[in-house]
């Protein structure tokens, strides 16, 4: 990359159908590597984004209507691999 431009290949952002069924990295060219290796069809899917992530009002909905009935709980900080959350702490609620 020479002064802040691009040139080359571009890139798509998801793996190809034949990577994915293999489970290897896809390139992302168009065809891939591992499809102009195998002399086989490169097709990459016009779907939507994976269906694995929930929106993050349907995650918060449970924490949130605890926290709008009680405002005083405590809450508990924590960093999970989808970033940072503040959680109700477990000793404040009462499950009995």
């Amino acid at each position: 990359m020479m002064n802040g431009i691009r040139k080359g290949i571009t890139r798509r952002r998801g793996a190809c159908e034949p990577c994915k069924a293999r489970k290897t990295r896809c390139d992302g060219g168009n065809p891939c590597m591992h499809c102009r290796r195998k002399d086989s069809p490169c097709i990459y899917s016009q779907g939507p984004a994976s269906a694995r992530s929930i929106s993050t009002p349907s995650r918060l909905s449970p924490a949130l209507s605890l926290f709008e009935r009680d405002p005083d709980l405590p809450l508990q900080h924590s960093i999970s691999p989808q970033g940072w959350m503040e959680t109700i702490a477990p000793e404040s609620l009462d499950l009995c």
